[in-house]
């Protein structure tokens, strides 16, 4: 299992929103799903909707060692 993290910032907050799952998975898409899956489960708690904040970033990274390696971004 890896771990993976991601990191999520929104039109008009100054925060960044973070989170992580664990998956098997090694496929990049299936990581970009589960990741966006996540993120969707997250703005629940975070108390924002996906109608009320636009999203401007979202990555998706692990831990290779002590290295950060990116296995998605998306950025407006």
């Amino acid at each position: 299992m890896n771990k993976y993290h991601f990191c999520a910032k929104f039109d008009g907050l100054n925060f960044a929103y973070h989170g992580e799952f664990t998956t098997a998975q090694k496929d990049v898409s299936e990581i970009k799903r589960i990741g966006k899956r996540k993120l969707i489960e997250k703005l629940k708690g975070w108390n924002l909707s996906t109608y009320q904040s636009k999203l401007i970033y979202f990555k998706i990274y692990n831990y290779v060692g002590e290295q950060e390696r990116e296995v998605f971004l998306y950025k407006q």
